[in-house]
């Protein structure tokens, strides 16, 4: 019997998630990958320590950093405690002060960490041929 409070879609998806193979948490690939998608002055570092003097040889302008920590411990479904209390974000549009792109592909989370970078550093507007070209833009 066919629940009415689902979706046409949802009721008939596939039994799979989306999956990529896992990005390698490597500036050199990240950099590469950025200018794949048309944002050519952008690099990727990796930084050891936040120690003063070793932020020193960093290059500027810092425009985003990339965290990368092990994954926490989920239940079942595949949420942690701390997730379930989180409300749901529906901010959109060009009036929200970031872009949030929910991750709906398993083991993207390098895809849309470089995506977060990108387009939300103050030179968003500099990648080539993208809608971030003009001063109007909007999702």
């Amino acid at each position: 019997m066919a629940d009415p409070e689902r979706s046409v879609y949802e009721q008939t998806r596939p039994n799979y998630r989306k999956s990529f193979i896992a990005l390698e948490c490597d500036p050199d690939i990240f950099t590469e990958l950025a200018h794949n998608l048309g944002a050519d002055g952008v690099e990727f570092h990796d930084i050891y320590s936040f120690d003063s003097e070793l932020l020193l040889f960093i290059p500027r302008p810092v425009l985003a950093f990339i965290l990368v920590i092990p994954p926490p411990v989920q239940d079942d479904e595949g949420v942690t405690a701390r997730e379930k209390a989180v409300p749901v974000y529906h901010g959109k549009g060009e009036d929200e002060p970031t872009i949030w792109i929910a991750q709906t592909i398993q083991n993207a989370c390098g895809l849309y960490a470089i995506l977060h970078a990108l387009s939300n550093g103050i030179d968003r507007s500099k990648i080539s041929g993208s809608h971030c070209d003009t001063d109007s833009f909007a999702l």
